[in-house]
């Protein structure tokens, strides 16, 4: 059964005490890291205050750990919600606006805001049910909205308890995880009808784990929760383990649909969906929280090393393509970043989780094909040399690097501005910027037993250094001068408004990568606009 715990982050406590927004983000902190501990993710519903007081990053690092994070409101506000987390690095496509405090005759208005405000989902229902418990039935909303509701009240099933001298919210800490396991256990007995897939989901409220009008947890240790989420975290079967039945995200596909069977739930939405309980994102062996799309009959492996949001967030959206697009034969491995922070070409613990994703991949026996995107070329080279060094051989099965708009060298990193990522080193120190440029990293790349070509993909203009692309010049230029195989792809606008541009350059890579490690000759190179010519000789 697929479990899903939504956390409404209702800013009770810094209405009152706007000071205390430390304190209310350690608890979410501590109820996050609870949930990871036990293999399971959380979705949050963050209402203005919290996100508007958030300039720490703290937020984004969630959903970079994996968690989902959406918009909450009480009917009121939504688009003061939504700004505020778009200030703080995320677009929330999943909301739950209030509809119990607008009404029937409120609804159609605050869902057509929702969907304007960029809303592909709505976890959020007009009336607390009553009836024996029916688990997550999504429906599809005339305006084209996904709506998801939780079919049960938390008042009614004992497993919150309402607040004395009639108070329409619950009590603080009051939150009863035996109940909520009760709960689970009557919808985990129940027959699953045709056609759609088990669901267990519930609602509460950050306050409902504390002490009365504190931000303390009632108790620290979270145990509830990570009991509660040990338990009904689904794990692999043997079958799934083997890759001989659909992933999560698969699963949700393939049976979550309604309607008579005729529209599964989209794909943006089904991988939020899958994110907080997907059992190939769950951390096992060490690995960072990571997500394999298994392809039928693979012939290649494809590792995506992203910088910035990371690969469980962007996945390929960069290319405008879908995660198996111009890849049917071939398993993508993507994963998140286990350190939050931009700081990431030539950061240690990045780099390792980069080489981690690429040994477990490379231990499937598959040729393996490295994807980076902007500043995750560096994490990707340097693990790939990393590899050479520890295990030679197997380096040889990385038969291919494709750069995506990746920086090359301190003046490509070094974002114009005050705020510049890299503004505190100096320009002119070669020490602090050893092991962070490519074109000092394509050497050794070369001395590899079997060195990998390196495929450049550009688009004009960047995605950081707008109509300036030099930066893919000298990286090209360097690949070269040190031997390697080259190829370039560019085309003429942003990357991902030419997905039929990637997807073929992408199966002309994994076709070379299929029949052998080692390829001599050269790809061909595409031009602006997508026409296409034989790479010249080096």
């Amino acid at each position: 059964m697929n479990t899903w715990l939504e956390l409404h982050v209702d800013d009770e406590v810094l209405t009152r005490d706007p000071g205390a927004w430390p304190e209310a983000a350690a608890l979410l902190d501590g109820v996050a890291t609870a949930a990871e501990s036990a293999g399971g993710r959380l979705s949050f519903r963050i209402r203005t205050k919290f996100a508007a007081a958030d300039r720490f990053g703290f937020l984004l690092s969630l959903q970079r750990r994996g968690h989902e994070v959406g918009a909450h409101a009480h009917g009121r506000d939504l688009a003061s919600a939504v700004a505020a987390l778009r200030a703080t690095g995320i677009l929330p496509t999943v909301m739950a606006p209030g509809l119990v405090q607008v009404g029937a005759a409120g609804e159609t208005k605050l869902l057509d805001l929702a969907r304007s405000l960029g809303a592909l989902g709505i976890t959020d229902r007009l009336e607390a049910r009553r009836w024996t418990y029916q688990g997550w039935l999504p429906r599809r909303h005339p305006n084209g909205l996904w709506m998801l509701d939780v079919s049960v009240s938390p008042f009614d099933w004992g497993v919150l308890r309402r607040a004395g001298g009639g108070a329409p919210r619950a009590a603080f800490g009051s939150l009863d995880w035996a109940a909520l396991d009760r709960c689970a256990s009557v919808q985990a007995s129940q027959a699953v009808p045709a056609g759609w897939a088990p669901f267990f989901g519930a609602t509460f409220h950050e306050h409902d784990l504390c002490a009365e009008r504190q931000l303390t947890p009632a108790d620290p240790t979270f145990d509830g929760l990570r009991r509660w989420v040990e338990r009904w975290t689904p794990r692999p079967s043997a079958e799934a383990a083997a890759g001989r039945t659909l992933d999560g995200a698969g699963q949700v596909e393939r049976t979550a649909a309604w309607a008579g069977g005729r529209n599964a739930l989209p794909l943006a939405l089904r991988s939020r969906i899958s994110r907080v309980r997907a059992r190939n994102e769950i951390p096992s062996n060490d690995l960072p929280p990571h997500r394999v799309v298994r392809a039928p009959r693979p012939r290649v492996s494809i590792v995506a090393v992203h910088a910035g949001d990371g690969g469980l967030v962007e996945r390929l959206r960069f290319l405008g393509l879908a995660d198996n697009a111009g890849a049917p034969d071939a398993n993508l491995w993507l994963y998140a970043r286990r350190e939050a922070g931009w700081a990431a070409p030539g950061n240690p613990s990045h780099v390792a989780d980069a080489r981690q994703v690429l040994d477990a991949a490379l231990g499937e026996g598959l040729p393996v094909v490295l994807l980076s995107w902007s500043g995750g070329g560096v994490s990707a080279a340097r693990a790939l040399i990393d590899l050479g060094r520890d295990a030679p051989a197997l380096s040889a099965r990385v038969c291919a690097w494709i750069d995506v708009e990746g920086p090359c060298d301190r003046h490509s990193l070094q974002k114009p501005g005050a705020e510049a990522e890299w503004a505190a080193l100096s320009p002119h120190d070669d020490t602090v910027w050893r092991g962070r440029e490519l074109v000092s990293l394509f050497p050794a790349l070369a001395r590899l037993p079997s060195p990998p070509a390196y495929h450049r993909w550009q688009g004009s203009p960047d995605h950081v250094h707008q109509g300036c692309v030099l930066h893919a010049e000298r990286a090209l230029a360097a690949a070269r001068s040190a031997g390697l195989r080259t190829t370039l792809t560019q085309v003429a606008g942003p990357l991902r408004e030419h997905g039929s541009v990637w997807r073929h350059a992408l199966s002309d890579v994994l076709n070379v990568a299929a029949v052998a490690t080692s390829s001599a000759g050269s790809l061909p190179v595409v031009e602006p606009g997508g026409a296409r010519r034989p790479a010249p000789a080096r």
